[in-house]
């Protein structure tokens, strides 16, 4: 597009028409980062042209060796937007107000990692256009997709390690190479299930049918009941902060309104409300209520489902115009990851999903 703005430490720029629009007078004060899903720059940016699936892009993409301008700052780039009202942005306006860039992965699924000349390079970007802009060169105004938007974006980049070395390139020092992050130990790695390259309608369905066959083990620490000394129980139901931790209270008061009527709400209590840790609590619970055939623990997991294993257990499109799933939560144990995963195998050969068993695999988190 003519008259395309870019910095001055592109190395190219991608002739390709790309989905732009107008930023709607909306001030530039954030920086996105992404990553490809891909060790292939083109497989990438090809998903950006003007009339593909994926309906997004990006303003630049970053190489070990390149800086490749591909949408002017002077437009808005597809890339931070939510996916609706079920995934609706943690900030307002994300794609009018901030400048996208994508980084190439050095390595592909599950790490997805990226080259530290890479790193070094999206630093160097991220520290010219904090300085053009005014914008502060901080962890509140340079983000990861995942920090606006529910998505595994970006990957396995670290964006802490990008904003150090920006700093370093804005007070006119050499930056540092980062290092490569040490793989964690296999003791702390859980079990997931991966399902690559599939349709929408393929990807919707199976992370339905996961989550709820599945809520039992993949929330087990997330809602569980817990004695109390005087016999009685408490639910905790661990939320974290913002929107979803609403829409768990409410659809907790809901179920105690009907289940247990006589229940004093006032006894719910929330714990660490402003961390990542919240924990709502529905304290002096009858003991009845977590035995018999459908304990009151085993039905919340089930009916908080959508709302706690978003962002854990979901379906998010990929640089091939498909779709990939990841089923995480609280993940399986070593006995049943194998078990699980002939199920999930079994449960995509349905008529109306049709998945491939070899696309359906397990792997580490």
């Amino acid at each position: 597009m003519a008259g395309e703005v870019f910095s001055k430490l592109i190395t190219s720029v991608n002739p390709k028409i790309m989905n732009s629009g107008s930023r709607g007078g909306c001030k530039i004060d954030r920086i996105i980062l992404h990553h490809n899903a891909t060790t292939n720059k083109d497989v990438a940016m090809n998903t950006w042209l003007v009339g593909g699936a994926a309906g997004t892009s990006a303003h630049y993409e970053i190489t070990p060796t390149e800086i490749i301008g591909c949408v002017g700052e002077q437009y808005a780039a597809w890339h931070a937007g939510g996916t609706g009202p079920a995934d609706p942005p943690r900030i307002a306006n994300p794609n009018y107000r901030s400048i996208g860039i994508e980084n190439l992965n050095s390595t592909g699924a599950p790490n997805w990692s990226l080259d530290p000349r890479t790193i070094t390079n999206c630093a160097r970007l991220v520290a010219d256009i904090c300085k053009r802009y005014g914008i502060p060169c901080d962890r509140h105004h340079v983000l990861g997709h995942n920090e606006v938007t529910a998505t595994a974006c970006p990957g396995g980049m670290n964006v802490d390690e990008v904003v150090r070395q920006a700093k370093q390139f804005l007070n006119g020092s050499a930056p540092t190479p980062s290092k490569p992050t040490p793989a964690p130990t296999p003791q702390a790695k859980k079990n997931g299930i991966a399902i690559d390259n599939v349709s929408k309608d393929q990807a919707t369905k199976i992370v339905q049918r996961v989550q709820t066959n599945y809520a039992w083990t993949l929330l087990r620490d997330k809602v569980k009941a817990v004695k109390q000394k005087d016999g009685r129980y408490t639910l905790s139901i661990r939320t974290g902060r913002g929107k979803r931790q609403e829409q768990t209270r409410a659809r907790l008061s809901q179920e105690l309104k009907s289940y247990y009527p006589g229940y004093i709400q006032s006894n719910v209590a929330l714990v660490n409300g402003d961390k990542d840790s919240a924990t709502l609590e529905a304290r002096n619970m009858p003991a009845s209520a977590f035995t018999g055939k459908n304990p009151f623990d085993v039905h919340m997991r089930n009916f908080l489902k959508d709302i706690l294993l978003d962002g854990q257990t979901y379906a998010e499109a990929n640089s091939y115009g498909t779709y990939d799933v990841r089923v995480k939560g609280e993940g399986f144990n070593n006995t049943d990851a194998p078990i699980v995963l002939k199920e999930i195998q079994e449960m995509g050969k349905a008529k109306d999903v049709k998945i491939d068993p070899s696309h359906i695999k397990g792997f580490k988190y």
